[in-house]
């Protein structure tokens, strides 16, 4: 399976320096959703390769900590995030208010539920949960 071009995905404008960037906007919380999702084989929640990149300090967004993949890791996300919802995806990263992320977060994952996206709605909605996300329904 060919990845597809990260150069068509939206870039964030940084304001900042790459840490406050990262946990000023909600790249980490979707770096762990994604994670949990392409990476993560257990229920334990656990620190994944994309945190493990904005902890380092070597990616200032959601979208260049994907372009610092691995061939292999790279991979492997394409094969269980399609590109459309990895591009929807790195679009919520970049919200800057709290109750527009969590809704689009929620309508995310209640598609998945009507594609039959399974495990994608199941990390979705389970991260929403776990978060304890005050969402509006």
């Amino acid at each position: 399976m060919t990845a597809p071009k990260l150069e068509k995905f939206p870039p964030r404008v940084s304001t900042g320096s790459p840490q406050a960037e990262s946990f000023a906007s909600y790249s980490l919380p979707i770096a762990q959703l994604i994670d949990q999702i392409a990476f993560s084989h257990s229920s334990t929640p656990q620190e994944g390769v994309l945190q493990k990149i904005f902890k380092n300090g070597t990616a200032s967004n959601l979208r260049e900590a994907i372009l610092r993949l691995n061939s292999k890791e790279r991979e492997q996300l394409f094969t269980r995030v399609s590109e459309t919802s990895l591009q929807k995806l790195i679009s919520y990263s970049q919200e800057n208010q709290s109750d527009l992320f969590w809704n689009r977060l929620l309508a995310f994952g209640q598609q998945q539920v009507q594609e039959g996206k399974n495990e994608v709605a199941s990390a979705v909605l389970g991260y929403i949960t776990s978060v304890g996300a005050g969402v509006n329904n």
